[in-house]
């Protein structure tokens, strides 16, 4: 794009003199490359692109408008305003193609500025249940991208409540997206470990999850990161130790790994076990033996850090 930068004043002439919408959009397309190179292009652009989201019926033409303001004009926030009320009208669209290139230009807008196109959460969240699976997945990263410290607990419910209803495919697009979510930067956006620990518990359970091992590591790098949430960690994991059907769901999925890390962090922190009787019980339950070795051995060092635990409180008792 650099090559073209001395021509800018003749595209400039062109998009003025254009009665043609394909030659329009083309011209538009070339400063959508243009403008992040000179941001000097912004201000003269601005009247042009107005007028013609104005008068133009053609929504082509609208849409290279939109995409042309996200690509290069953030900085001018008349152009930005006018350019998101007329996206709107494509994310509200009941025509499944209008509304997916209104989702697409989201993502690009998140990408620029999160802040301006926060009012399109609700309406992407409602699109989490629509038949469309790219619109559903475009919308998903929409809100991976909106969600905040604030409002994390109401956007992770409303995406948990589309998992009993989804396919498996769909049940792990969405795990993902909870999973990427609350582990940004460093669990950034978590103000409450012991509840995503109960989420995470959750999504251990979702049948067919092929997020085993992100769950596992999760689970177990929040316990030995957080010292006052290795207490919650431990009670969180213990729901997993003492259901018979659990060990059942690894035959499908990665539960195993899960299953894993829960043995791992009950006899690493035993001192937090509150019934070593029935969770020594939970490690020696026959199906065990249905689980991968490696897992299994986990058991076994589990219960051992559980005996000696209970041994020594009684040493000092």
């Amino acid at each position: 794009p650099h090559n073209y930068l001395e021509m800018a004043p003749l595209f400039y002439r062109l998009l003025l003199g254009s009665t043609n919408n394909w030659l329009t959009m083309k011209i538009l397309k070339i400063f959508g490359a243009l403008t992040p190179l000179e941001p000097r292009l912004t201000k003269k652009l601005v009247e042009p692109l107005k007028n013609i989201m104005s008068s133009t019926m053609a929504k082509s033409l609208l849409f290279e408008c939109i995409t042309t303001v996200c690509s290069g004009m953030t900085s001018n926030a008349e152009i930005v305003e006018m350019a998101l009320e007329h996206l709107k009208d494509f994310v509200l669209d009941s025509d499944p193609n209008l509304k997916y290139l209104g989702f697409k230009a989201l993502e690009a807008f998140v990408k620029h500025i999160p802040q301006t196109v926060l009012r399109f959460g609700n309406a992407a969240l409602i699109c989490l249940s629509t038949v469309d699976p790219t619109i559903r997945s475009s919308a998903l990263r929409v809100i991976s991208g909106l969600v905040s410290k604030k409002d994390l607990k109401e956007v992770i419910s409303r995406i948990l409540d589309h998992l009993a209803a989804a396919d498996t495919a769909y049940r792990n697009e969405l795990s993902e997206t909870v999973l990427s979510i609350c582990c940004r930067e460093k669990y950034s956006l978590v103000s409450d470990f012991s509840w995503y620990l109960n989420i995470l518990v959750e999504l251990a359970r979702v049948p067919g999850s092929l997020h085993g091992r992100e769950i596992a590591f999760q689970v177990t790098d929040i316990a030995c990161r957080v010292e006052a949430m290795r207490d919650d960690a431990v009670q969180a994991v213990r729901s997993l130790l003492m259901d018979p059907s659990v060990i059942e769901m690894s035959k499908s999925g990665s539960i195993s790994q899960v299953l894993e890390a829960t043995a791992w962090i009950t006899g690493e922190y035993a001192a937090y076990v509150e019934h070593p009787k029935e969770t020594v019980e939970a490690l020696l339950q026959p199906g065990i033996l249905k689980l991968p070795c490696a897992v299994q051995a986990m058991y076994v060092q589990a219960i051992l850090k559980v005996f000696v635990h209970v041994g020594s409180n009684l040493l000092v008792s």
